[in-house]
């Protein structure tokens, strides 16, 4: 459902850019490192013009003090307001805590502050926090190139999300009772969506497989009522999609004396939102909870994330930190950066990086092809947003990722938007005949879609429940990174289009290196199937010699719950210089879907 804007704030939109001039794309690649690079010393060394004619609006002129206990969305709104009618202009906040809620009887999909084509705007928190209190997205921010986010802690109260163990279990009624731990007391009554097997020692989610491995989402969940400020029941909706469960006699209902958490939204509102904010910085921004992601960026080119700690609140002693990926980067281009974070106890990636797949509609002509998203014509899905220029990837029936044939866009329309918003059709010309036995829900990639470059370097990311980052682009580094207790894989190299699973991901990976990153018990909840370092495709079925050109080197593995290295689908790997340490399988493995691996120069311990 398209989120509600009520308090959307704009300028006028500005014209339309002029065409870019033909260049190859050699020389584009070039010229996006170069534009990175002046808006990354730009942004820490802004020229004297700039720093005069920027405007510094401070939120207390509007109302908006800190640590005053009231509720400053609408101070804050007046003051975001006046940015929109002054280009280039800084919000300057107070250290100390700013409350905001959403108005009242606000939809859940409402944003708080919705912001659009503010071009420059800088919001410098000056270490002040935004605690949330109401389970809302705290920013959306559209079509504002040059937006930077600096100094900034944001955290919702209360969190969305709980822990504790089962102090009775009972299958009869599907409930159960969960006493608190302190960091979550005192018990509210809410919906639960999400449970899952934990351990509260490690704050993490419990490995499989084991008995105390567990984890379901259900829709339209009973609330939870509260017995007293630390017991809270629980009650388990009919047909809860399960993921794994205790054990076959037990059931759905978590058995006593076991630990788990509880996600009160699985997928909910983000902390920020960021859409075709080009050349856009966040620095220095910490994140402590959120009923969704932590930053989700999406349709921007050029991109750098430093110093972003997305993790549970220090000394709050919560099991938790954002109910979903920490990161998320979604049809970006240019260069994105990522540099100095940390991700930690976030319910699902510390990051993913893709862009859409599209799908065949109709061929009505030989340079002409109508084009849905990956996710089929009927289902929800974010705008794919091809463009003129852009290379297309057409699969086959034979292995739908890997290209059959390529042509580049030369024009492209919207002719059907659906007023429910599930569904966008494009009609797109191509630079050459398509096929003529191309047929409908052929998969489609967009090889131009995706970042010149992605780095992530130096960054921790530890006790997350999902992968610690989810690689589908190609031309990325990933170096000097610690992955600790990453219950998935720590790098997942991937792409998925399958419409039976409802993602539409891609494109497949090519031109990556890995390299001096250590990582440390990855895998727990793949078990015998996986890997710290996996390469794949789909989530079905494994196609072959489709992720090309991958180095792996310098990297030092341990203790993974699979093998060290699990390499599918894959033509062309180079797998030198690793220390690989007491795997539990072998420490690399690959099938026959894959070819040219080349192993040399690792240190190997024995198995566990």
């Amino acid at each position: 459902m398209p989120a509600t804007a009520n308090n959307g704030l704009r300028r006028p939109p500005p014209p339309p850019p002029p065409p870019p001039p033909s260049s190859s794309p050699a020389m584009l690649r070039l010229l996006s490192f170069f534009v990175l690079a002046g808006l990354l010393t730009s942004a820490s060394h802004p020229t004297a013009t700039a720093a005069a004619a920027a405007q510094h609006i401070k939120a207390a002129a509007f109302g908006a003090i800190p640590d005053d206990g009231r509720d400053d969305r609408q101070a804050l709104l007046a003051a975001f307001a006046e940015c929109a009618r002054q280009p280039a202009s800084t919000l300057i906040l107070q250290k100390g805590v700013y409350d905001i809620a959403a108005r009242d009887g606000a939809p859940p999909s409402e944003i708080i502050f919705f912001l659009e084509n503010i071009p420059n705007l800088t919001i410098e928190g000056n270490g002040a926090e935004l605690r949330v209190r109401t389970w809302h997205s705290l920013f959306r921010i559209h079509d504002s190139p040059g937006l930077q986010i600096k100094n900034l802690l944001v955290d919702w109260h209360p969190v969305p999300h709980a822990g504790g163990e089962v102090v009775e279990s009972d299958p009869a009624t599907r409930s159960f009772v969960l006493r608190l731990a302190p960091a979550y007391r005192p018990a509210f009554a809410t919906p639960v969506d999400l449970i899952v097997g934990y351990d509260p020692q490690r704050k993490i989610a419990n490995p499989v497989p084991t008995n105390a491995n567990y984890l379901f989402t259900q829709d339209k969940a009973p609330k939870a009522e509260p017995l007293s400020d630390e017991l809270l029941r629980v009650h388990l909706s009919p047909t809860p999609r399960t993921i794994s469960k205790l054990a076959a006699a037990q059931g759905d209902v978590p058995l006593k004396g076991t630990s788990v958490a509880l996600r009160f939204r699985a997928r909910g509102a983000t902390a920020f939102l960021l859409q075709n904010c080009d050349n856009l910085v966040v620095e220095d921004v910490s994140i402590y909870s959120a009923p969704g992601m932590g930053v989700n960026v999406s349709r921007c080119t050029n991109v750098r994330l430093s110093r972003v700690r997305i993790e549970p609140r220090p000394g709050a002693d919560r099991w938790m930190s954002t109910c979903v990926d920490a990161t998320h980067f979604n049809i970006c281009r240019g260069t994105i950066l990522v540099e100095d974070c940390h991700w930690e106890g976030q319910e699902d990636d510390g990051s993913n990086v893709h862009n859409m797949y599209m799908r065949v509609y109709k061929k009505p002509a030989p340079r002409t092809v109508q084009l849905a998203g990956g996710r089929g014509y009927d289902a929800f899905q974010p705008d794919p947003e091809p463009r003129p220029g852009d290379l297309l990837e057409f699969g086959s029936d034979a292995n739908p990722y890997l290209p059959a044939f390529t042509a580049r866009i030369v024009n492209v329309s919207h002719i059907d938007t659906r007023p429910d918003g599930k569904a966008r059709l494009y009609t797109v010309t191509t630079d050459r005949d398509l096929p003529a036995d191309l047929a409908p829900d052929t998969l489609v990639g967009n090889a131009t879609a995706i970042p010149d470059t992605f780095i992530m370097r130096r960054t921790t990311v530890r006790n997350n429940r999902g992968m610690g980052i989810r690689v589908k682009t190609r031309n990325a580094i990933i170096e000097d990174n610690l992955f600790e207790d990453t219950s998935g894989a720590a790098i997942w190299l991937s792409c998925e289009g399958e419409k039976s699973s409802n993602t539409a991901e891609g494109v497949s990976c090519r031109d990556i290196t890995l390299r001096r990153n250590r990582i440390i018990r990855a895998g727990a909840q793949f078990g015998a199937t996986g890997g710290a370092i996996m390469a794949l495709t789909g989530r079905q079925k494994s196609h072959p010699f489709v992720h090309a050109n991958l180095i792996i080197e310098d990297n030092i593995i341990e203790d993974s719950y699979g093998h060290a290295i699990r390499l599918t689908s894959v033509d062309g790997a180079r797998i030198t210089g690793n220390k690989l340490l007491r795997s539990r399988l072998a420490p690399i493995y690959s099938d026959a879907t894959s070819r040219n691996i080349v192993i040399k120069n690792n240190h190997v311990s024995e198995s566990q």
